[in-house]
């Protein structure tokens, strides 16, 4: 009764996660959505709407802080340390 099991693997299934990396802020500053969700005005989250940071460090949905950046004019700034 004291023998050694073999055991085999016949088949086996990975299973992995992502998120952003961004840090202590998990949502955008500007839609409020966490990272890995989409922007209102994207209907999946992925490569239509990555995180981007800014020279502050802050991160946002690409999509929302373009929307941002185009709507304030000849000096755009961060829209939460401005």
């Amino acid at each position: 009764m004291g023998g050694e099991w073999k055991v085999s693997i016949k088949r086996w299934q990975a299973v992995a996660g992502w998120t952003w990396g961004a840090g202590e802020d998990d949502v955008c500053g500007i839609c409020r959505m966490k990272f890995d969700a989409a922007p209102p005005e994207i209907k999946f989250p992925g490569d239509d709407c990555p995180v981007v940071w800014g020279e502050c460090n802050h991160p946002f949905h690409l999509p929302c802080i373009n929307k941002w950046l185009t709507s304030q004019g000849d000096q755009p700034q961060c829209p939460l340390c401005r």
